[in-house]
């Protein structure tokens, strides 16, 4: 089964030890076709590696287009496939984001790192997904909901009917537009692959950013990453 992991090493290069981000997240993939709206707009633009999102921004990939986006207070993951549009949602409070991404279509991979007290729900249409600690896929597609577990334990809620079901590992949870919930066991190839992954781990890469702190000062951030 698909497995994917981040080893993260962050360094901010200022004076203060505590340093409080004006972003929520960054993107580390950009690749194919991948644009952003920013919280209020109305045009859509090009968004490249290392550009900065926040709550309230929206992110779409057209049909060859990927892209991983790293929340900074927890290192969670998102990997986001062709042809899926997302909202950043949520709430922040003393620097840690209590995240809502909402996905209107699509398919993405959720990575929550264990051991982090991570508020973190993935929204469509019909249904919602909670998590801690975990790994899934998450798909929507003609008013269904589909969630495939990798790791942990996901929750899954249907709007319309208030039902819910559990998704663990080697389990795919389904939740549609008639109220329906329901789960069965992941067969292979259900897993979707993602096209940004290498099959080999390579060395350690390194992402170097600039970014506004709460107080407007302009920092310099470094992350160093492998996936393995």
């Amino acid at each position: 089964m698909f497995k994917n992991k981040f080893l993260l090493i962050i360094f901010v290069l200022c004076t203060s030890v505590s340093v409080s981000f004006a972003q929520e997240a960054l993107v580390l993939l950009s690749k194919g076709g991948v644009q952003i709206m920013k919280k209020g707009g109305s045009k859509w633009e090009n968004c490249k590696k290392g550009t900065p999102i926040f709550l309230g921004d929206k992110l779409k990939t057209n049909d060859k287009g990927i892209s991983k986006v790293l929340f900074i207070d927890d290192q969670s993951v998102l990997k986001i496939r062709s042809n899926s549009e997302i909202e950043f949602l949520g709430d922040k409070q003393n620097n840690k984001v209590a995240k809502d991404v909402f996905m209107s279509a699509g398919e993405i991979l959720v990575k929550v790192i264990k051991g982090k007290n991570t508020d973190f729900k993935i929204s469509t249409p019909t249904s919602v997904a909670s998590v801690k600690g975990t790994e899934f896929w998450t798909i929507h597609s003609d008013g269904t909901t589909t969630v495939i577990g990798l790791e942990g334990i996901v929750e899954l809620f249907n709007k319309i009917s208030k039902e819910s079901t559990s998704v663990t590992a080697n389990l795919t949870g389904t939740s549609s537009v008639t109220g329906a919930v329901g789960t069965k066991t992941t067969k292979t190839g259900d897993v979707p692959a993602f096209e940004g992954d290498s099959s080999s781990t390579g060395g350690i890469k390194i992402l170097r950013l600039k970014f506004i702190d709460q107080e407007g000062q302009e920092k310099s951030l470094v992350i160093e990453y492998r996936e393995k």
